[in-house]
């Protein structure tokens, strides 16, 4: 597993929204049996990498309903280096009240939820990389 995720995979959501205060973070909730979290998981490791630099982070939250093998597996299918959190007891999930996955939170830069999402928004595209820049631009 990449070591990004190794680091973060114990670290409850909050603690690391607190972390990141001052950042865009966009909160992806994805299981590894999901067909649009396949497509939408690349789109948002080049959003991380594009947009890290003026303070965006993406972090992934896994319910780890398998086990931590196959998340692994998949991080290094799909060659992801962005922060993988694992849920095993779905707490964050529920907290969040996640329905659905995918199911994506952005948070502002004082850590407030601006947007929240429920399938693949197709990162990939100008539109919804728009919604990006439009909360990194703000202060």
């Amino acid at each position: 597993m990449n070591p990004r995720a190794q680091a973060l995979a114990a670290a409850p959501l909050p603690s690391l929204l607190a972390q990141h205060r001052g950042e865009v973070v966009l909160v992806n909730f994805w299981s590894t049996w999901c067909a649009p979290c396949r497509t939408e998981l690349p789109a948002l490791q080049a959003l991380d990498e594009t947009y890290r630099e003026p303070g965006f982070t993406v972090l992934a939250v896994n319910p780890n309903v398998d086990g931590r093998e196959p998340v692994e597996a998949f991080a290094r299918e799909f060659r992801l280096t962005l922060p993988i959190l694992l849920d095993p007891g779905k707490e964050v999930g529920r907290a969040y009240r996640v329905s659905a996955i995918p199911a994506i939170f952005l948070f502002d830069r004082q850590g407030r939820v601006t947007s929240r999402r429920l399938g693949d928004p197709a990162w990939d595209q100008p539109q919804a990389r728009a919604v990006a820049e439009r909360v990194l631009a703000a202060p």
